[in-house]
């Protein structure tokens, strides 16, 4: 942790809580500090990851798998969306223009399976940043 940006994090804890933290934290060879601030950033960290993956079914994955890949050229509502980006961040590099003969290049993503009880298979769809 950078000792320039250093920031303090005040929690109100019972004594059963700060018991608790202490007795796992001494268990990981951890002061009570170390054990908090890593605890908590695994736990942001995995909300994060989370929020920002899609799990689809089998059937849905090998539909939107299908859609892009699809050489559909870009209809009205993509190039809207295309405009309103250029006009939020001021990129050029998403302009679609009207006359384009194939959509746009499709973005990576990373596919991971898992088998829950209550599905035959999901595949989990995220962008390559989010799944690293």
């Amino acid at each position: 942790m950078s000792m320039k940006s250093e920031k303090r994090l005040a929690l109100r804890l019972t004594r059963e809580q700060i018991d608790l933290i202490y007795d796992a934290a001494l268990l990981n060879g951890q002061n009570i500090n170390d054990f908090a601030v890593s605890t908590l950033v695994e736990a942001a960290r995995s909300v994060l990851e989370q929020a920002h993956t899609t799990v689809l079914s089998k059937r849905d994955s090998e539909a939107f798998l299908a859609m892009l890949e699809a050489d559909d050229p870009p209809n009205e509502a993509l190039r809207k969306a295309a405009k309103r980006y250029n006009k939020i961040y001021g990129s050029k590099d998403t302009v679609i223009p009207p006359s384009a003969p194939t959509a746009p290049a499709a973005p990576k993503f990373a596919a991971a399976s898992a088998t829950p009880e209550h599905m035959d298979q999901t595949v989990s769809i995220a962008p390559e940043s989010a799944a690293k």
